[in-house]
Order: structure tokens, then sequence, then C-alpha cells
């Protein structure tokens, strides 16, 4: 999906007043903050990155960021790290923003933000075109010194990877940047995942602790960077179709709790909701 990944869910197609073009006022500069981060994170514009959130959210950005000298100098240390072609230097980036649940109160303020990123590359002869849709992804800001500035938790990392699209080519163990930030929201109430065959046959218990972990999967975010079934986006975590049968629930239980960057922890969920993922995940045979 290009140079850098986004949480990304099925694009809620949901028309709304803020992101637009004719918007103007208090909406357009919450709607131009809100977006302003992915957009620095593609354009790997660190110092503009470490500057579009608070400081507090800035100073966690990278893990070690303190130790590297801080936010600017730890984010351009994680984009030096990317194949030197990624995003190609012919691309056109193209954020379209749509904003739901614009909320204001004070000098705070919440929304639902969605977009769509185009990547257009062009050769003699060939043009590549690359279209994913990020959100709907709940995000808070704050107003200091009359800017707003995205105050949800954000990380930005590098994994093993390539994205680049035919026929480029990224040198060997090329790294591609990760950012993230807020919260992706569920844009269904369950997963368009079928039950397995062997959970229908079981039925009882098994069949309703699929039924169970299938809603707290699909309201947590998972399909953001993993695939289910016909459902969810291909990368950057690995494809989850068949998870159960390659790891035990003891495996998958510390895969959630005690992840690998950028993938954040769901030690945090209540202890019942904890145990219906590991379970739903495990069921996938």
């Amino acid at each position: 999906m290009l140079s850098v990944r986004l949480l990304i869910l099925p694009f809620l197609g949901v028309s709304v007043l803020a992101g637009q073009a004719t918007a103007r006022g208090p909406e357009a500069a919450i709607t131009r903050a809100a977006i302003a981060p992915f957009q620095d994170a593609l354009r790997h514009d660190a110092a503009a990155l470490c500057g579009d959130l608070v400081p507090a959210v800035a100073a966690e950005l990278v893990e070690g960021s303190a130790a590297a000298g801080g936010c600017a100098n730890a984010a351009s240390r994680e984009f030096a790290l990317t194949a030197p072609n990624e995003p190609p230097p012919d691309a056109r980036l193209s954020l379209e923003p749509t904003v739901q649940d614009l909320e204001v109160v004070g000098q705070r303020a919440t929304l639902k933000l969605s977009f769509t990123f185009i990547t257009v590359a062009k050769k003699p002869g060939l043009t590549t075109a690359t279209i994913h849709h990020a959100g709907p992804i709940k995000l808070d800001l704050e107003e200091a010194g009359g800017a707003w500035l995205v105050s949800s938790r954000a990380r930005l990392a590098t994994v093993p990877g390539c994205y680049l699209p035919k026929p480029r080519r990224c040198p060997r163990g090329a790294r591609v940047a990760i950012f993230f930030a807020g919260e992706v929201q569920p844009v269904q109430p369950g997963l368009g995942v079928s039950i397995p065959a062997a959970v229908k046959r079981a039925g009882g218990r098994e069949q309703r602790e699929f039924e169970a972990g299938r809603l707290v999967v699909a309201q947590s975010g998972c399909l953001a960077c993993h695939r289910i079934g016909d459902s969810g986006n291909r990368g950057p975590g690995p494809n989850l179709t068949h998870v159960g049968s390659k790891l035990s629930e003891r495996e998958i239980a510390h895969a959630l709790a005690d992840p690998r960057a950028p993938m954040p922890s769901f030690r945090h969920l209540p202890a019942q909701k904890f145990h219906e993922i590991v379970r739903f995940l495990a069921l996938l045979q």
C-alpha cells in the first residue's frame, strides 16, 4: 500500500460537513489538523509530523525518542531506514478527508476521520494507480497557541517489506514506515467471516465463543492491519484466516498481550473480551 501504512478499515462512505473544500472556520482548521499527521508521515517529513502532535504524544511517537534526541530525530531515523525509492519520486499523493461526529468543547475536539489515499506512479508507457481507504479513525485534538494539534496516541515504526508497484524493486532488506494515530472505529457490528465447518459441527459452546469473539474483533480494529477471510486489509500484519492451525491459544494470547511494534497491545481489554478474541482466533483453523 505504499511507503507508509495507515490503520486501515474498509472506507465508511459517509458524507460530512467538515473536510470539504467549502468548509470554513473552526471545522476546516480542525479537519486540516486531523489530516496533517497522515500527510506528513506519507511525505516522510519528521519535523512537521512531530509538530502536528501535542508534546506528550510527540515524545512517544517513536520508541526510544528520548534516547535519539527527541521526536524529530527519532522519526528521521525511522524514515531513513525505509527503501530509498518509497514512495516513488514521481508519485502524486492525494488525500480527500471526510469528517463525522465533529464535537468541539472549548479547546478540545473529537471527530471521526476517513480519507482516500491515491498514489499515481508514471513511467513511459506505464501508469500505476494505488488507492486505499483509511478510517473511520476517532481522533482527539487540542488547541494550543491558536493551533489545533492531535492529542490521540500516535506511533511510528518500520517493518520489513516493500510496497513499490512493479516494475520497481526495493533493495534487499528494505523496510516500510508504519504510522497510525487515534482509534480505529468498527464499520459494522460484526465481521464478514463465515463460521468454520468444524465450529458449525461442534455447535453449542464453540459456536457461541466464535460469534462472541467475532464481534469483539470487529470492535477492536484488528482488520486495520490483518485479513480474515474476505474481510480486512492485506497487511502490514499477517493473514489470520487460519491462525488457529498455526498457533496455540497460549501463543495467540502472548502475541496479543506482548506484540511486536507497531502492533498495539490488547492487554488493556477487559479479561472477558481478551479471552473472546483469543478463542475466536484459536477457532480459525
